[in-house]
């Protein structure tokens, strides 16, 4: 996608003609305005992220700045003073934390990232920011890595503009419920010495926070949606003025989708009926919601009959009559900017002695809705049928909100079926799978999560690589897939990177098409005298991705495989 803006200058009642800030390529844009200046920043296909600042109103910008601060969080400005949230760590196990950079000439210069949610070993993701005085104040989801994240609410407050921050609190507390209970998608707004929070949860509802001595304590949360009884909501806009605190989010209600809205004229002590805003039953999330001296705004999109619409767009305000927007159309329909996920290994269904599941995590990285597909393969190429929630067959669609997250399992019914999947996505995904042991008695033996397994073009000279262990108990086991080759070459390499053993393996079922194939490493170079007690590495070409396991007994650990040049 491309990153486009537009502005108006009559309260919204036109547009000016947009203008494309991206260049090639763009995606999750954020907005800020502090009195002439308009500030867009958005995430691109290389790391970091791009930051275009206008000095007039909008009419005309800088050329795109690349800030190589990781994934672009959220950003708020004061004045001068320019804050972002952006995830400082690279990916180790999907594992991610979150820091603050700041610029206090407008965007000129920026300071070293500074540790907010300091959780490095954890998931901190969806950071929402508010800036009022010198206190900064940060809000996130956190989730741990494994198959049941139940994640949290956390809230960090710096009262040094940012220059250090005090420990994360816990504000939704989701370990106290249910162990299927989810807190999802946190709105933060602040005004004054008020602090508002709210967030969705899978009960559902839209739940809220609030503290009114600039963050030292929080009020116990309150489901402000419990009248609606919908059976799905999420994508809360939060903003604050004065006393008041106002909320737009969406709900799907009776088979409706639609934006509601509600507001507090007491500090969040008490809130006004809720507001049913766009009433059509054909509405996407809130872009944003803004306040602008007594007026309040928002924004979302309406879709036709064909599937299309509006983004759901961010957008800024200046003083009482400008209104900045940033606006894209997208389709549900596949497009060449898909998301595309493979998972080299699948296994559902009972043996003898103990049945397998395989489970998926699927973590929505935008602020948009996304529809994802997953299709399940049999070793063949052909179509592997499994069932999810007593639904049988091998390609599954689902939409998943906008930051939202979506778990899948397989039934583990039935004989033991292996095979692999692919997974489509129109928005950037983080993904986990895990595969659950458990015996006769239906106790859990054991349980291995691992991201999506890398991929490499059938047609490109890379290759994968993935370290080996059959030392004592241990062994590797390795999945892969090949497409379109009818021959898969292996390389056993030493610990000083000789190559000792060769391997092929041709297709059972021709050249043409996709094929799959797992084994141990002991049984692939079964004629390797040494084998039994090995250490190195093996390297795969000509497979288009592969996922290793390290074996012991019934115990599985991840092996991350890498893509390397080839020979």
């Amino acid at each position: 996608g491309e990153v486009y803006f537009s502005f108006s200058e009559d309260e919204g009642e036109t547009f000016s003609e947009p203008t494309r800030l991206s260049g090639v390529r763009g995606s999750d844009p954020r907005m800020a305005v502090s009195g002439n200046s308009v500030y867009i920043a958005w995430q691109g296909s290389e790391p970091g992220f791009r930051l275009a600042i206008s000095r007039d109103n909008g009419t005309t910008f800088n050329e795109p700045t690349l800030l190589p601060y990781g994934l672009l969080g959220q950003f708020a400005v004061v004045g001068e003073g320019v804050y972002v949230v952006v995830n400082c760590q690279s990916f180790q196990d999907l594992a991610e934390d979150l820091c603050l950079t700041v610029s206090e000439d407008g965007g000129k210069i920026f300071s070293e990232p500074v540790p907010v949610s300091r959780s490095p070993s954890l998931r901190s993701i969806d950071p929402k920011l508010s800036v009022v005085g010198s206190n900064v104040y940060v809000v996130w989801l956190e989730q741990k890595l494994q198959a049941e994240p139940q994640p949290d609410i956390y809230f960090a407050v710096s009262r040094d503009r940012g220059a250090s921050f005090r420990d994360p609190v816990n504000i939704s507390n989701i370990a106290l419920l249910p162990p299927w209970a989810d807190a999802l998608e946190p709105c933060l707004a602040a005004s004054e010495n008020n602090v508002y929070i709210a967030w969705i949860e899978n009960r559902p509802g839209l739940f809220f926070s609030r503290s009114n001595d600039g963050g030292i304590t929080f009020t116990n949360p309150v489901n402000l949606t419990e009248s609606l009884q919908a059976q799905n909501t999420h994508s809360c806009r939060a903003a604050a003025s004065g006393n008041s605190f106002y909320l737009a989010w969406y709900s799907l209600v009776s088979g409706r989708g639609n934006v509601f809205f509600t507001f507090s004229p007491d500090n969040g002590r008490t809130f006004e009926d809720i507001l049913n805003l766009s009433n059509d039953g054909r509405t996407s999330a809130p872009g944003s919601l803004v306040v602008a001296g007594a007026d309040v705004y928002t924004a979302w999109a309406v879709y036709a009959d064909t599937g299309r619409g509006l983004n759901d767009s961010p957008f800024s305000l200046r003083g009482a009559s400008d209104i900045f927007l940033i606006r894209g159309r997208h389709s549900i329909e596949s497009t060449p900017d898909d998301q595309e996920f493979f998972f080299a290994q699948v296994a559902d269904g009972v043996s003898p002695d103990h049945f397998w599941k395989t489970r998926f995590v699927l973590m929505n990285n935008s602020t948009l809705p996304s529809p994802v597909a997953i299709q399940f393969y049999a070793p063949d190429g052909g179509p592997l049928n499994v069932m999810i929630d007593n639904d049988t067959r091998s390609l599954f669609t689902f939409t998943i909100p906008g930051r939202g997250l979506l778990r899948l399992e397989t039934s583990g019914r039935g004989e033991l079926k292996t095979g692999w999947a692919a997974l489509r996505s129109s928005r950037t995904m983080n993904v986990l799978e895990s595969f659950r042991l458990y015996d006769t008695a239906q106790n859990l033996l054991g349980e291995t999560v691992v991201g999506a397994s890398p991929r490499v073009s059938p047609s490109s000279d890379k290759e994968l690589m993935l370290f080996v262990n059959t030392t004592g108990n241990q062994n590797t086991g390795i999945a892969f897939v090949s497409q379109g080759v009818g021959e898969v070459r292996f390389k056993l390499m030493d610990k000083a990177g000789n190559a000792i053993a060769r391997k092929s393996m041709n297709s059972p079922f021709g050249a043409q098409g996709s094929w799959h194939r797992a084994m141990f490493i002991t049984e692939l170079f079964g004629d390797y005298p040494g084998i039994t007690e090995f250490e190195g590495s093996v390297i795969i070409s000509r497979a288009v991705t592969a996922m290793g396991l390290r074996a012991t007994d019934l115990n599985f650990r991840s092996i991350p495989v890498y893509v390397v040049d080839g020979n």
